[in-house]
């Protein structure tokens, strides 16, 4: 798939993820100067556009983890949880 092809797939859904974080940042009752740290985890988190999206929101210090694997340790850990 080329670039531009998968911008204009992608594209669409920019404005979605800016809603969800404006949606969470308000029920929170929070401003994004409040947010310290924003974590980035999974492997949609690597997308330039939600890169983007994150860097123009908050001010904050934007960290990048294994996007690759954080998601499945912290599924292992609530699965853990689950079983006591």
């Amino acid at each position: 798939m080329s670039k531009r092809k998968f911008e204009a797939i992608i594209g669409s859904r920019i404005s979605v993820i800016q809603e969800c974080i404006d949606n969470c940042l308000r029920q929170a009752q929070i401003t994004p100067q409040e947010i310290d740290i924003v974590l980035r985890v999974g492997g949609s988190s690597n997308n330039p556009f939600v890169s983007e999206i994150l860097q123009r929101i908050f001010p904050s210090d934007i960290k990048v983890t294994d996007v690759f694997t954080s998601v499945v340790s912290g599924l292992a850990v609530a699965a853990e949880n689950l079983s006591d």
